[in-house]
């Protein structure tokens, strides 16, 4: 609806409101509006930056972390967050500066990581570099854990962006498998074999597993840019 629909159905409902005043109002809703929808689009470009892996700026690390490039916290915000009376706010910032230097790396890695290729015994050996960060005993190993866990399940494309032989896609399909437990495995007997009986495997919901893994699992990756 335009400005002077909007003043034309307010006088209608209200035939003595102020002309002048109401010009004002709808001055300030245009300019309210047009802030909100600036604001709106800033927040959706930082999250889809963050989405693909891009870096950010010191305005969008800002937006996600409010505090991140303050110099000193209020008693409020120090509250608001959670934290301890003790909180150490010179800590914190040594530890944001760590991260951005880590996720800095990380970017560079993984910007290397979307110029290579696979061939499909490269995806297969990853893949089972990758189930043995789940099979830990002794028992397991190159030669038979492509027995144990079926590595197609691995690979499984479940999403199309995921989908191709660069490393980047291969790597968020096993990551995604390994991690969610979207594979099957055999206890005993080839878990391709048609008489095996199979298992599902179950999702790492422990968060220092997960993030050994993780962590682990990336090495993988980086060692073939």
């Amino acid at each position: 609806m335009s400005k002077k629909e909007t003043i034309k159905n307010i006088k209608r409902m209200n035939p003595d409101v102020n002309e002048n005043a109401l010009n004002e109002l709808s001055e300030l809703n245009n300019d309210f509006d047009v802030k909100i929808r600036a604001q709106k689009a800033f927040t959706d470009a930082t999250q889809e930056k963050v989405k693909n892996h891009q870096a950010l700026n010191d305005s969008e690390i800002a937006l996600l972390c409010p505090v991140a490039l303050k110099n000193t916290m209020t008693n409020a915000e120090i509250e608001k967050l959670g934290l301890s009376k003790h909180y150490s706010f010179e800590a914190v910032q040594k530890l944001v500066k760590e991260f951005e230097e880590t996720m800095s790396e990380v970017l560079t890695k993984i910007t290397a990581m979307k110029k290579v290729e696979l061939t499909k015994a490269q995806q297969i050996e990853f893949a089972k570099q990758a189930a043995l960060l789940r099979f830990t005993a002794k028992s397991y190993n190159e030669d038979n854990i492509a027995d144990v866990v079926d590595i197609d399940d691995l690979l499984n494309v479940d999403r199309k962006e995921d989908a191709g032989n660069g490393l980047y896609e291969v790597f968020n399909r096993v990551q995604e498998s390994i991690v969610q437990g979207k594979y099957l495995y055999s206890s005993n007997g080839k878990v391709k074999d048609a008489d095996t009986k199979t298992r599902k495997a179950r999702p790492i919901k422990n968060f220092k597993q997960s993030i050994n893994v993780n962590q682990k699992l990336s090495e993988l990756a980086f060692a073939l840019v």
